[in-house]
């Protein structure tokens, strides 16, 4: 098992935009944990997580009366997790078949406020970087 947390301030010593001096899209706290199991030699699991601290992001999109001004906007904390399982096979002496199947971000934390339409702010992202996924995959090689 691995894990690590981060508790941080970043700002500048003069207020910036929004006359803030805290960094934006970036977190007070932050961290992470994985394990790593193998309860046979042909069978592995692994979780991961990951923890991010709420952040300070600029909206300068069509939900402001003035989009021009902007607005600075705190955003959720949020919690990924993962899972994944190999299982390995041999097929030869010298080459092995894995396989395995896994899920990203189960709890699907993820942004929900995001624009849409030709006046969208663009920049307007934050949060983990892709929703719920559930994937599979077969490797073949010499070095597995």
């Amino acid at each position: 098992m691995q894990s690590g947390f981060i508790i941080q301030k970043s700002a500048f010593e003069v207020p910036q935009e929004f006359d803030e001096t805290r960094f934006f899209r970036s977190p007070d706290n932050y961290g992470y944990a994985s394990l790593n199991f193998q309860p046979s030699p042909r069978l592995s699991l692994s979780a991961t997580g990951n923890y991010t601290g709420s952040m300070l992001v600029p909206y300068f999109g069509p939900q402001l009366e003035n989009p021009e001004a902007g607005e600075l906007r705190k955003s959720n904390s949020f919690f990924d997790a993962g899972v994944k399982i190999f299982y390995s096979i041999r097929i030869t002496d010298v080459v092995k078949m894995e396989w395995n199947v896994g899920v990203k971000n189960i709890f699907n934390s993820y942004q929900n406020d995001f624009d849409s339409g030709i006046d969208r702010d663009p920049a307007y992202i934050y949060g983990p970087t892709s929703p719920r996924t559930i994937y599979f995959g077969i490797r073949l090689g010499s070095l597995l």
